[in-house]
């Protein structure tokens, strides 16, 4: 009794070697450069952020130097050098309701 073995060509598994082969290449070089871009992102973001404190605190050194600038006491010598008196009295002109300014 003679068994008949089918035998499938080697070609087609060479085939399917480099098919999967070259997708595993493809699968790995997408991997890679995700991660690249994951990690590129993270110092992007890392580096922002520290940015992003220095100028928080730059604002707050710049409004508390404001606000010492306008502060009353400065405002009153600067008032002061420019030769101004304190005003003494104030008195209000009282304007009448249907009263029309003419030349």
């Amino acid at each position: 009794m003679n068994v008949l073995v089918y035998a499938p060509p080697r070609t087609n598994q060479k085939f399917w070697l480099l098919t999967s082969l070259a997708f595993l290449i493809i699968l790995a070089s997408i991997f890679f450069w995700q991660n690249n871009q994951i990690i590129a992102k993270t110092y992007q973001l890392q580096h922002l952020q520290e940015k992003l404190t220095g100028l928080q605190e730059e604002n707050q050194s710049l409004e508390a130097s404001a606000t010492k600038e306008n502060s009353l006491s400065n405002l009153e010598e600067l008032i002061k050098g420019l030769g101004l008196e304190k005003v003494q009295s104030i008195s209000f002109i009282q304007a009448m309701e249907k009263s029309v300014v003419a030349r």
